[in-house]
Formats: structure tokens, sequence, C-alpha cells
């Protein structure tokens, strides 16, 4: 019996009309400060199992703390090593998240024609973004300081309204506009 090797994480779709594009955080903020407490929490458990170990007299088994660790490591990193990932695919563009390169997280998908608006996050149309206070924010990008971010006004299909950030390449923006040229806003330099 032949067995199917196991499909990567980052591979959804085989289809010549999917797109797919993935930007890596830049650890700061929030993400550094996970990270942190992450290693710190190792750390503890070190020390902790050290202790344990010690306070049971029972000292040869201090031996495969280091190894028990890197295990805690090897399944938990990865939770603190996230991409982000939105796919056009048939009419419909879904954002994701992948952890550490293991396992992809399905988050949301709309249909773009449904979608209220799509704008660049600059200029009058960053300031409208900004001014939505009833909308969950999702950031699907490197930092707020990426070159193209751009932003989706949409209610999903659970009724939640939610503005997310991504970073626009040419080709997504051709896409998007093709799917729905009456609410997708390019910028001047594209009109």
């Amino acid at each position: 019996m032949k067995r199917e090797p196991r499909r990567s994480a980052y591979a959804k779709n085989d289809d010549p009309n999917y797109y797919d594009y993935i930007v890596k955080p830049k650890v700061k903020g929030k993400l550094l400060v996970k990270r942190l407490l992450f290693i710190l929490a190792y750390i503890a458990f070190a020390v902790a199992f050290s202790a344990v170990c010690f306070a049971i007299k029972f000292i040869p088994l201090m031996c495969l703390v280091l190894v028990l660790t890197l295990v805690v490591i090897f399944f938990t990193w990865r939770y603190v090593n996230p991409e982000y990932v939105y796919s056009l695919e048939r009419s419909n563009i879904s954002f994701s998240i992948i952890y550490g390169g293991l396992t992809r997280k399905d988050l949301f998908t709309y249909h773009i024609k449904d979608i209220e608006k799509i704008a660049p996050y600059s200029g009058e149309y960053k300031a409208e973004a900004d001014g939505i206070t009833d909308a969950e924010r999702v950031y699907h990008i490197s930092s707020m300081d990426a070159y193209d971010i751009y932003y989706i006004y949409a209610t999903g299909e659970d009724g939640k309204k939610r503005l997310v950030f991504f970073e626009a390449t040419e080709q997504s923006k051709k896409l998007l506009r093709y799917y729905n040229d009456k609410t997708v806003i390019l910028k001047q330099s594209y009109l």
C-alpha cells in the first residue's frame, strides 16, 4: 500500500487560477512580548522540573530536563511564529494563519462581491478606516509600516463586521478589481 506524502501547510490548492500571498509579521509589539513570555515559560518549566526531581530525591531524572524542554519547545514555539496568508480563489478571498510552517488555521472567507469596501490604507481612506469603530480589526500584515496596505470592510457569515488589513500585490488588486470593480478603490496612480 503506497502512502501519500503529507501536504504542506502552504499548499492549499494546485489550481492555476488560485492566488496566495504569505507575509511574516515583524517581531515587535505583542508578538515580541508573547515570544518573551514563552521563553520565560520554558525556563520556568526546566527549573520546576529540576526542583521536583531534587525534592523527591530522584536526581538521575534531572538528565531529562533538556530533552523534555526541547519537546515542549517543539510543540509550542510554532504559535509565536505565525505567517499570515490570504488566498483568492473562485471569487472568494480567504484569510488563514500558518503556525510554524506546520499547521494552517483558516479564519474566515468572504465572497468578493459581498464586500462593502476594499481600499488603500492611506490618505482619505485611512481616516475613514480609522473612524470605523463597530468592527473587529484583523491584521494580516508584516507591520503597519508595510508598503501597500489595503483594508477590507465586510460582514462575515457569522454576522461579525471586520476590518481586515492586508498587503496587496499587483496581482491581488487585479483579481479583486475583476471580481468586484464597484467596491475596490485603487490608489490614484492605478486609476
